[in-house]
């Protein structure tokens, strides 16, 4: 039961980290400006 638990918070973690470093990246390679223009011209 225990294991499970800490398998959930492990994975939501891992998943918050990636998130952000996923968008740190964006950010660096101006992959949000290009993916916010294309929102605009839809």
């Amino acid at each position: 039961m225990a294991e499970q638990i800490l398998y959930g918070v492990a994975t939501s973690l891992i998943n918050s980290l990636g998130s952000a470093a996923l968008r740190e990246y964006g950010k660096i390679h101006g992959v949000t400006n290009e993916l916010e223009k294309a929102q605009e011209n839809s």
